[in-house]
């Protein structure tokens, strides 16, 4: 993880402001508001990551056209489609 040195600030909703805070602190998974934010973050950030890499493999693979080629294609869209 790169070094913290940059701050962004947000104009939120009051009803979102407390959900955050709600998700911080004594009980929680996070020590701070901002830990939270940043892991919600993070976590879209893998997921995009992830889903480019399976339309990556889908692209290549429909464009073969054997028969085995063709059956790795349809596991992988039954896969994608979960």
């Amino acid at each position: 993880m790169g070094k913290m040195s940059n701050s962004l600030n947000l104009s939120l909703t009051d009803e979102l402001k407390k959900f955050i805070y709600n998700q911080s602190g004594e009980g929680t998974l996070f020590s701070t508001p901002s830990e939270y934010v940043r892991d919600l973050i993070r976590h879209e950030k893998e997921r995009r990551q992830a889903a480019n890499f399976r339309n990556g493999v889908v692209d290549r693979v429909s464009g073969c056209h054997s028969w085995a080629d063709n059956q790795i294609f349809w596991r992988l869209e039954k896969f994608q489609s979960r």
